[in-house]
């Protein structure tokens, strides 16, 4: 699922594995949290399968801002700007997720310019 990810789509076999290794597998139940606004940041996510509702608390009403699925990634927005979460995240179905580590994820950015690049746009687009 990583090298069908707009992320790393050009990455050699080798930068896949690495990923791949430096990165766990989580299964998430239908409705089951997996992050709140306002938490720390831990992980960038990739969807193996199933979909995710990011939200925001909106007077304390959640509000949808995107749904997402198979292929599709989040998380990455707080790593870059070194604030804590500034949405929640939930499963809409059975959900796997590959979680690749921040530390791990920013050291392998910094060694990719293609990736660093990608980001930046994505980074960009999302702000507007």
């Amino acid at each position: 699922m990583v090298e069908e990810n707009s992320f790393f789509q050009d990455l050699s076999e080798t930068e896949l594995s690495e990923i791949k290794s430096n990165s766990t597998t989580k299964n998430f139940a239908k409705d089951e949290l997996i992050f709140s606004e306002g938490d720390e940041v831990d992980s960038f996510y990739v969807i193996e399968s199933g979909s995710v509702s990011i939200h925001i608390d909106k007077s304390g009403k959640n509000e949808q801002i995107s749904l997402l699925g198979k292929g599709d990634y989040f998380g990455e927005m707080a790593i870059f700007t070194r604030d804590k979460r500034t949405a929640s995240a939930t499963a809409r179905s059975n959900t796997i997720l590959l979680c690749i580590d921040k530390m791990e994820f920013l050291s392998f950015v910094e060694s990719n310019a293609a990736v660093a690049e990608k980001i930046n746009i994505v980074l960009a687009t999302r702000n507007e």
